[in-house]
């Protein structure tokens, strides 16, 4: 938003739109890498390892990306800074009512279990749960307090909020692995989907503001320049001569 100005007058004289895109996209992708891998590495040392750490940082960074592809739409559709601070507040709480960590999947209502189909929260939240189970087998020691939420969510047929489900969980699954792998891969492909969509998004956002800039200009200088050939065009050639007049009324 900040170079709002700066990137109307480049696309003016041909700078790409995904040569812009990338070039905000990923310094801020590398940086959130390095955030995930110290963080999970903290937890790692602090905490007891449960599941695998390359399952989980691999979640996590889809999780992480697609946050920066929120911020980076939003960046691109608020007018101004005010307006971009005010929307971020909406998108987050939804991310962190919905993605059923304050909420067990099965125990949403229908209305709020298909609205949390849109939020890339649930996706990273059922990738960290597969990513902590997958594998282990099924038994008195695995049903932990802490171990209930994630494990119901795995299996949302079987009622584990209840003493009595925990019963009946134990009596059908007892002594088999989890076997969760198909769900670990379809949350990352949802994640993987959602950003890919944000991206799209913020490359419609960003057209739709460099070709209302072109059609400003237009309007703006056919008073003084009358011949074609010096008339900028909202696909990006133009001539020197042109963009260095422009570079000067923009100053």
């Amino acid at each position: 938003m900040k170079e709002r100005a700066i990137y109307r007058r480049e696309r003016m004289v041909n700078l790409r739109l995904d040569a812009y895109l990338f070039s905000r996209l990923l310094p801020l992708m590398l940086l959130t890498a390095v955030q995930v891998a110290f963080m999970l590495a903290t937890v790692w040392l602090m905490e007891e390892s449960q599941g695998s750490w390359a399952g989980r940082l691999l979640a996590m960074l889809l999780a992480a990306w697609n946050g920066v592809g929120i911020g980076l739409l939003i960046s691109a559709v608020a007018t101004n800074g005010d307006k971009a601070m005010s929307v971020v507040p909406l998108t987050l709480i939804p991310q962190i009512v919905l993605g059923g960590v304050l909420v067990a999947i099965p125990d949403m209502n229908d209305g709020t279990n298909f609205v949390s189909s849109a939020a890339s929260s649930r996706g990273t939240t059922r990738a960290c749960e597969v990513s902590m189970f997958e594998g282990k087998t099924i038994n008195t020691d695995l049903m932990k307090e802490s171990h209930l939420r994630p494990l119901w969510c795995l299996y949302p047929d079987d009622p584990l909020n209840t003493a009595e489900g925990r019963v009946k969980f134990l009596q059908k699954h007892n002594d088999k692995p989890v076997e969760r792998s198909r769900q670990y891969w379809e949350s990352l492909a949802m994640m993987a989907g959602f950003l890919l969509v944000l991206a799209l998004a913020t490359t419609i956002a960003l057209r739709m503001q460099a070709t209302l800039k072109c059609k400003s200009a237009e309007s703006w200088n056919d008073a003084d320049h009358a011949h074609r050939h010096d008339r900028p065009t909202c696909g990006g050639r133009v001539y020197v001569r042109r963009s260095q007049q422009l570079y000067r009324r923009s100053m």
